[in-house]
C-alpha cells in the first residue's frame, strides 16, 4: 500500500511540473466555486487534498499497528480499502482541477 501512495504522489508531482507553465497563478480549490474570485487559491495549494490524504494514510497505518495489532488480519482489508480510496480520490480531484483550469 505504501508503494501505491508513493507512486501516486510522484505521478501527481510529475503531472503538476509538466503543466506548471500552463497553469494560472490562482486556481479554484472547489469545483462549485469556479466563478467566485474570493474562492481562488494559489496554484500550489492544489496539493492540499494530497497532503491530507497522505496524513490520513499514515494515521490509519499507525492506528492499525498500535491499537489493532491483535486483529490486524481481519481489519487489514478494510483499512487498505479506505486508504486506497482516499489516496486515489484525492489524486482524481487534483488531476480534475488541473485539467479544468488549463
Amino acid at each position: 500500500m505504501k508503494r501505491l501512495v508513493i507512486a501516486i504522489d510522484l505521478l501527481l508531482v510529475a503531472f503538476f511540473v509538466f503543466l506548471l507553465r500552463l497553469l494560472p497563478p490562482e486556481a479554484p480549490l472547489l469545483f462549485s466555486y469556479l466563478d467566485d474570485e474570493d474562492k481562488l487559491v494559489r496554484t500550489y495549494f492544489l496539493f492540499t487534498p494530497l497532503i491530507l490524504a497522505n496524513l490520513f494514510f499514515f494515521i490509519n497505518e499507525f492506528l492499525m499497528s498500535k491499537y489493532f495489532a491483535e486483529s490486524q488480519e481481519q481489519l487489514r482489508p478494510f483499512f487498505n480499502f479506505i486508504n486506497g480510496f482516499i489516496i486515489v480520490f484525492s489524486a482524481y480531484l487534483i488531476i480534475r482541477i488541473l485539467l479544468l483550469i488549463i
